[in-house]
């Protein structure tokens, strides 16, 4: 049997989980770095199309990259979104 937490008691992350967390940061730490440059917005539309033109280039159709994208942005906004 593996373990499943570490000797801190800590859950033990998967190669995967730790390449999110990774990317994540990889992403707050380039938007940090723009920041001193680029006003938010114009960094946040930059943003939003480069995923978006990623969600159309990558996925198997269009129909599929518009379930991505929209499947995404409601995720956000119910996450998000100040009551």
């Amino acid at each position: 049997m593996s373990n499943i937490i570490d000797k801190d008691g800590e859950p033990i992350k998967s190669k995967q989980e730790l390449a999110h967390d990774q990317f994540f940061e990889d992403l707050d730490e380039i938007i940090s770095k723009a920041a001193n440059d680029l006003d938010i917005p114009h960094i946040l539309h930059v943003g939003l199309d480069y995923f978006v033109g990623l969600a159309y280039g990558l996925a198997p159709d269009a129909e599929d990259a518009e379930i991505i994208i929209d499947k995404t942005i409601e995720r956000a906004k119910n996450e998000y979104k100040p009551d």
